[in-house]
C-alpha cells in the first residue's frame, strides 16, 4: 500500500512538473504573439498618424490661402486669423511629433520583449543544438538604437518639427507686422525675429527628440540592461 502510495505522489509531481512547464511554454507564447501584435500595431499607428497629420495641415493651408485670397477689405481681421491658424498648426504639430515619439517608444518596448524572450530559448537549446544561434538574424543585440538617424521616425519627426516651428515662427512675424506701423521696419524686423522663432523652437524640438529617444531614455536603459543580463548568463552556461 505504502509503495502503492509513492507511485502515485510520483505521478502526481510528473504530472504537476508537466502541467508547469507547459503553462509557462503557453505564456511564453502568448507573451511573444502579444509583443509581436503591440509592434505591428505601432507601425501601423505611426502611418494613420502621419496621414492624419498631412490631412490636417492641408486643410489649414487651405484655409489660410483662403483667407488671404478673399480678405477685401478685412485685412486685419484676416491677419488675425491667419496667425490663429498658424497657431493652432504649430500646436497640432507638437501634438503629432509627441505621438510619433512614444508610438516609437512603443515599439522599441515590444522589439525588447520579443527578443528577450528569444533570448531565453536560445540560451536553454544551445546545448542540444549548438548552431541555434545562426539562424536567427535579429537578436537583442541587433536591436536598432531608439533615436536612429535616418530612420522613418526620425525624418517624419524632424518634418513634423520643421512645419511646426515655421508656423509658429510665421505667426509671431504676422503679429508684429499686425502691431508695427513702420512700414521700413516691418520686413527686416520680421524677418529677423521669425529666423530666430524658427531656430530656436527647432531646437527645442530636437532637444525634447533627444531626450526621449537618447541612450539614457527608459527603453535604451532596458535594452541594455537586457543585452547585459544575458551577456552575463552566457558566460556562466559556458563556464559550467
Amino acid at each position: 500500500m505504502e509503495q502503492d502510495k509513492e507511485m502515485v505522489t510520483d505521478r502526481y509531481d510528473a504530472s504537476k512538473e508537466l502541467d508547469t512547464k507547459l503553462s509557462i511554454e503557453n505564456m511564453l507564447l502568448e507573451e511573444y504573439k502579444y509583443a509581436s501584435t503591440a509592434a505591428y500595431q505601432a507601425i501601423e499607428d505611426r502611418a494613420r498618424v502621419i496621414n492624419l497629420y498631412y490631412i490636417l495641415i492641408g486643410i489649414l493651408a487651405t484655409g489660410l490661402a483662403a483667407i488671404y485670397q478673399f480678405s477685401g477689405p478685412y485685412h486685419a481681421y484676416s491677419q488675425l486669423l491667419a496667425i490663429l491658424l498658424l497657431l493652432v498648426a504649430s500646436g497640432l504639430s507638437f501634438t503629432f511629433f509627441i505621438n510619433i515619439i512614444r508610438l516609437r517608444q512603443a515599439f522599441l518596448e515590444s522589439i525588447i520583449c520579443m527578443n528577450l524572450i528569444k533570448e531565453f530559448y536560445i540560451q536553454q537549446f544551445q546545448r542540444q543544438m549548438p548552431g541555434i544561434e545562426q539562424v536567427f538574424r535579429w537578436r537583442l543585440k541587433t536591436v536598432p538604437a531608439a533615436e536612429r538617424t535616418g530612420s522613418v521616425t526620425f525624418v517624419m519627426s524632424y518634418l513634423i518639427a520643421s512645419v511646426g516651428s515655421l508656423c509658429f515662427a510665421t505667426a509671431v512675424a504676422l503679429a508684429i507686422m499686425q502691431l508695427s506701423h513702420d512700414l521700413n521696419i516691418i520686413s527686416v524686423l520680421s524677418l529677423s525675429v521669425a529666423v530666430v522663432v524658427f531656430s530656436i523652437v527647432l531646437l527645442l524640438y530636437t532637444l525634447y527628440y533627444h531626450h526621449s529617444l537618447s541612450p539614457h531614455s527608459e527603453g535604451s536603459i532596458q535594452l541594455e540592461q537586457a543585452k547585459q543580463a544575458f551577456e552575463r548568463e552566457k558566460i556562466t552556461s559556458t563556464n559550467e
